[in-house]
């Protein structure tokens, strides 16, 4: 092990691929089938890594971490051999779904949240064959936001194709959010950010015309 600022923290791979089949991500498409790895054989690598490094920290690595059907029993489990679980993306859509999730998350410490909403509208999702709907959306960042997280990521991808009802229906979104957060007096700081739709190959939109 270096002796640098990762000396201390590991990675520890659990799902290969994506359950998702989003128009314009490869994860889903040409990264086939989605495999997952089963619970006593993470817990046993967890603990060799533990001898082998002596690590304090530990990265539960995947695409969408919230994916792994037994991901509530992998949170504690991996409590008991590191000081901290970390977590990165998770599918918005799961989260909603199972609010026990947001809990669990939260008792390993996780404070900053990534969610991957893609299309400004409910329009550009369908375009986009993102599975998610707003009052998904609504219900996840108003839970993040009622629990103060440290810090909220939501991120978009432009087309190229949006219009003024787009960009309205964002807008009714946004000004929601900042109702939400006034209210609940919540202190968590929002970053929004996008990108520029990337047309990839073996992707259902790698031949999808350009915006002019």
């Amino acid at each position: 092990v270096l002796n640098s600022e990762y000396a201390d923290h590991i990675k520890l791979a659990i799902t290969v691929g994506c359950i998702g089949h989003c128009s314009f991500c490869l994860e889903g498409w040409d990264r086939r089938p989605f495999r997952e790895k089963p619970f006593a054989e993470l817990s046993e690598a967890a603990l060799s890594l533990k001898r082998a490094t002596g690590a304090s920290d530990v990265e539960l690595f995947s695409y969408n971490f919230n994916m792994h059907r037994e991901i509530l029993s992998l949170i504690p489990a991996m409590g008991r051999y590191f000081f901290r679980v970390s977590m990165m993306s998770q599918r918005l859509d799961i989260l909603a779904r199972h609010p026990e999730l947001l809990a669990a998350e939260f008792a390993a410490g996780k404070r900053s949240f990534t969610l991957g909403i893609e299309g400004i509208s409910e329009r550009l999702r369908r375009y986009y064959h993102k599975g998610i709907r707003d009052d998904q959306i609504l219900s996840s960042v108003s839970s993040i936001l009622r629990q103060n997280a440290r810090e909220l990521k939501l991120f978009f991808i432009i087309s190229g194709f949006e219009d003024n009802e787009d960009l309205k229906e964002l807008g009714t979104f946004f000004a929601e959010m900042a109702r939400f957060r006034a209210e609940t007096h919540s202190t968590t700081r929002i970053i929004v950010s996008a990108g520029y739709l990337v047309r990839l190959p073996f992707t259902p939109l790698q031949f999808a015309p350009l915006a002019h």
